[in-house]
């Protein structure tokens, strides 16, 4: 379909197969509903209006390849991926995306640019993140609700989506321990706050956000290392018990833990000065822990 003068609807909906929207503004004074069970459809048009993008394709795929001017519902949400958890690509920066605006996650979401949401919060419920580079950053906050996973994926028709992914916002926990699972190298370089995370995955995680409230539990209650290797490049984001049962804990900054406990397996303790309020405890049944770190404090091993 191709609107070269742009054109205005009550609503817009689209069906199964595999259909594309070109050409210009299109105005609609109800929702942008994609309900497809099957195919992809690639939006060239630029969406605009006081409504909202809602994503109900299921399997199928949503391209977004411009940038839309909505300003989304009531509540500022401009993209719901929700009512069917369905999967959107994001070929284009949303750059009228405001702080005020919100992205609701519950399908995969795949980034094929930089700063693909614009200013817009993420608020995740369920579903994977994709990136289409190593150096690919996403600079929204992020509103944790569920588990975070950056995902690894290749499709011939959809992108090659086995790529890190720096999320440079801050995240919020939501007072919950979340899991955090890495099938890529993820790095959350902003505060994460409110609660505590469990990492899964065989890829790295590196945490390199400060959340200024060292000895305060400002940052994260608490961290259990039990898949794969985690570093933390300035990791005063911990502020409560770290705990390892397996892989490697590099701490290449000076670190404030209220306490570190090793369970069993053998993980190692590489990098700086790590100051604990509480004690160094091992707790290992079996297996060996080698610690490269320099232990430090009013406390003991």
């Amino acid at each position: 379909m191709n609107l070269p003068n742009g054109a205005k609807f009550n609503s817009i909906v689209f069906g199964n197969s595999s259909p594309t929207l070109n050409g210009g503004t299109i105005t609609t004074s109800g929702d942008f509903n994609f309900t497809m069970t099957g195919g992809t459809v690639k939006i060239g048009s630029v969406l605009a209006g006081n409504s909202k993008i809602i994503n109900a394709a299921g399997t199928s795929y949503l391209w977004l390849n411009s940038a839309s001017t909505l300003t989304g519902d009531a509540s500022g949400v401009v993209l719901d991926m929700t009512s069917a958890t369905g999967n959107t690509i994001v070929n284009a920066a949303q750059v009228n995306w405001g702080a005020t605006k919100t992205v609701k996650m519950a399908g995969d979401l795949l980034l094929r640019v930089d700063d693909a949401l614009g200013a817009a919060k993420l608020e995740i419920t369920s579903g994977t993140l994709y990136s289409t580079s190593n150096a690919r950053f996403l600079s929204s906050p992020v509103s944790l609700k569920g588990k975070l996973a950056l995902g690894s994926w290749i499709d011939s028709a959809q992108g090659d989506y086995r790529y890190a992914l720096n999320l440079r916002g801050a995240v919020d926990l939501n007072a919950a321990t979340r899991e955090v699972n890495t099938a890529v190298d993820l790095t959350l370089s902003g505060p994460v706050t409110n609660g505590a995370i469990t990492k899964t995955g065989a890829q790295q995680l590196t945490m390199s956000g400060d959340v200024a409230s060292k000895g305060a539990l400002g940052g994260v209650t608490a961290f259990t290392l039990s898949t794969g290797d985690a570093t933390f490049a300035n990791a005063t984001s911990l502020e409560g018990t770290y705990t390892a049962t397996t892989g490697t804990s590099t701490f290449t900054g000076a670190t404030y833990l209220r306490s570190i406990v090793f369970g069993n397996s053998s993980p190692t303790l590489n990098g700086g000065t790590i100051t604990t309020s509480g004690d160094f405890n091992f707790t290992m049944t079996g297996g060996t822990v080698k610690i490269g770190s320099v232990l430090a404090g009013n406390s003991k091993i």
